[in-house]
């Protein structure tokens, strides 16, 4: 089983998996994922968008964060185009996960860190860090989703 982990937005994070293993991971924008021409993708796995009625908030102040809704409304675009597009080209099935599903309430450091431990040798080479911080924080998410999606797999039986 070939998956694909999407990360999505501005910057889109993504992570190649095949049988269980990272492939490759890396960001690109939300238009163009050329290594989805390379391999036949069977599952296509994307953080839905979500609001939270309390808002977001900042671990290092503890305060709630006003979320724009509009900026939640242009990601569940960009989801839609993301998902409709990869289903139409590879009849790949859709998997949706909530934030809190697959990365609970964890800072994104803390989370990040150990989305990096888990992985191996071997896929932390394959692994194409971008410069910018929050793009890395998309890739981290992208891998991260892919971890969890693993999991879930093998708890039922498929890999």
């Amino acid at each position: 089983m070939i998956f694909v982990s999407i990360d999505p937005g501005k910057t889109t994070g993504y992570a190649v998996w095949r049988h269980g293993t990272l492939m490759s991971a890396g960001v690109c924008k939300p238009q163009s994922f050329p290594y989805l021409e390379e391999v036949h993708v069977n599952q296509i796995v994307i953080e839905r968008p979500w609001i939270y009625p309390r808002g977001k908030r900042d671990h290092k102040t503890g305060l709630d964060r006003q979320i724009n809704v509009n900026d939640i409304l242009g990601l569940a675009l960009i989801v839609g185009e993301i998902a409709g597009s990869v289903r139409e080209t590879h009849g790949a099935e859709v998997v949706y996960y909530k934030p809190s599903d697959w990365k609970g309430q964890l800072p994104k450091d803390v989370h990040h860190q150990r989305v990096k431990i888990a992985l191996s040798a071997a896929e932390g080479e394959r692994v194409v860090l971008p410069r910018a911080k929050k793009a890395q924080a998309d890739l981290w998410d992208a891998v991260g989703l892919g971890q969890y999606h693993n999991q879930q797999l093998k708890i039922r039986g498929m890999i």
